[in-house]
Formats: C-alpha cells, sequence, structure tokens
C-alpha cells in the first residue's frame, strides 16, 4: 500500500505479509531521519491490521498471535530517489514486487515515467476505441 508521508511530502511502499506477521517498507531515501520518519508512518498498521484480524477471528483458526503488533522491516539495496520522484518509485516497486522480479539497485526513473506514460495513453486510446470497458 502506498503511504504518504505529510512532514516530509513523501511517499513510501508498505507490504503486509500475513505469513510473516510483517510490513516491509519499500523506501527511496535511506537516511536515519527517511527512515524514523517512514517507521512513525507505519507504525499505525502495526496496531489496526492485528485488531482487525482479531474481530474477524481469522487467525484463532490458524493459532497465529494476533495480540502481536507487527514487525517492520526495511527493504535493502534498493534505488535512491535523486530528486522529487518518490510516487514513480513507489509505482516501480510495486510493479516489480507484482511481477516478481527483484528490484535493481538502479532505476532509471525518466525512462520509467515515459513507460507508465506511453500505457497510460495506450489504456486511453483502447477505452476510446471501446476495446476495454
Amino acid at each position: 500500500m502506498p503511504i504518504y508521508i505529510k512532514t516530509q511530502m513523501h511517499w513510501i511502499l508498505a507490504r503486509f505479509c500475513i505469513n510473516d506477521w510483517c510490513i516491509y517498507v519499500y523506501n527511496s531515501m535511506v537516511s536515519p531521519r527517511d527512515i524514523a520518519h517512514a517507521t512513525d508512518a507505519v507504525k499505525p498498521y502495526t496496531v489496526i491490521l492485528p485488531l482487525c484480524f482479531r474481530h474477524m477471528d481469522h487467525f484463532y483458526k490458524r493459532a497465529m498471535d494476533v495480540n502481536k503488533n507487527l514487525d517492520v522491516k526495511f527493504m535493502t539495496n534498493l534505488p535512491v530517489q535523486e530528486s522529487a520522484d518518490c510516487g514513480a518509485y513507489v509505482a516501480a516497486f510495486a510493479e516489480y514486487f507484482i511481477d516478481g522480479i527483484e528490484i535493481p539497485p538502479f532505476l532509471d526513473i525518466e525512462l520509467y515515467r515515459s513507460r507508465l506514460a506511453y500505457f497510460l495513453y495506450q489504456y486511453g486510446v483502447s477505452k476510446l476505441n471501446g476495446e476495454v470497458q
């Protein structure tokens, strides 16, 4: 899930893994201050998600400890943004994860933006032509 850190005007990607009982954080900014802000932004999810599962009685059937908050782990060796491109990095991180591809340590973000623009344009043309709903 994309999470906006208002104090930094920055986006990060968080991925909840139910099997690991953990939230994995993908952040294109890596200073200790950036990590602290991201940790603060993710912290409410570490509490509310277990409460939701406890309310649904989901894990009582699986013997999971829903009284334990989720762990938070920061993904390492990710590309680092050089300008205000965090939204594009979040989209790229999500796409790599969905496709099951390891995220490379360097990402040509301008090329990625152009690729996204092309796909959105193609989708718009297909929609106008009635090829998609």
